[in-house]
C-alpha cells in the first residue's frame, strides 16, 4: 500500500491552533476545517463556548457537547453544517474507507480514545503511510505539522469508540 497524503493537508495545517489545557479538541478540529475552506473565521475558543450551550432545532434540543468536556460527533456535524459544509458522522468505519475519503478530497475528523482511564480525542486525518501509520493535524500539539500515530496504536484507540469518524466535503461550502 502506498503513502496517501490529502491534497488538502497544507490548508488544514495552516489553520492549526493548539487547544492548550482545554478539553476542546473537537471545536479546535472543526475550526481548522472551517477556517481552511470557507470565508468564515472561527475562533476555536469561542466555538467551544458556543457548543457548550444547548441549541434548538425547531422544538428539538441539540446537545452538541458536555460543557468544557466531551464533544459529540453530531455536535461537530452541526457546527460544520452551520458553516455551510456537507458533513456526516458514522460509526464502524474502516481503514480502507478512511484512505478513500482522503483520496477523494474530503476531510475526515477522527475520534479516538480509551476506556481505562476514560478519554477521547478528536483530530483531523491528513495522511496514511504504511511505515509511519496515520498522520493528523492534532490540536493537542503546538506544531503545524503532521502528527504521526503508529497503526497498532491508532487501531486500538479508534476501535475503543466504535471507529467513529466525521466526513466533511470542503469543496464550495457556501453553495451547500
Amino acid at each position: 500500500m502506498a503513502k496517501t497524503i490529502s491534497p488538502l493537508a497544507e490548508y488544514v495545517l495552516a489553520e492549526h491552533q493548539h487547544q492548550g489545557r482545554s478539553n476542546d479538541c473537537g471545536p479546535f478540529s472543526a475550526a481548522m476545517v472551517i477556517n481552511a475552506f470557507s470565508l468564515h473565521r472561527i475562533n476555536p475558543v469561542e466555538l467551544a463556548r458556543n457548543m457548550d450551550q444547548l441549541r434548538w432545532n425547531g422544538i428539538l434540543p441539540v446537545i452538541r457537547r458536555i460543557p468544557n468536556w466531551a464533544t459529540f460527533p453530531w455536535g461537530l456535524v452541526d457546527v460544520l453544517r452551520m458553516a455551510g459544509f456537507k458533513a456526516k458522522w458514522r460509526p464502524f468505519g474502516s481503514t480502507d474507507g478512511l484512505i478513500r475519503i482522503l483520496e477523494e478530497g474530503r476531510v475526515p475528523l477522527i475520534i479516538v480514545g480509551g476506556w481505562r482511564p476514560l478519554w477521547g480525542h478528536v483530530m483531523v486525518l491528513l495522511a496514511h503511510d504504511p511505515d509511519q501509520g496515520w498522520g493528523f493535524a492534532n490540536p493537542a500539539t503546538f506544531e503545524k505539522e503532521i502528527f504521526w500515530v503508529p497503526d497498532p496504536i491508532f487501531q486500538r484507540q479508534w476501535r475503543a469508540f466504535g471507529k467513529l469518524y466525521i466526513s466533511v466535503n470542503p469543496v464550495n461550502p457556501e453553495s451547500g
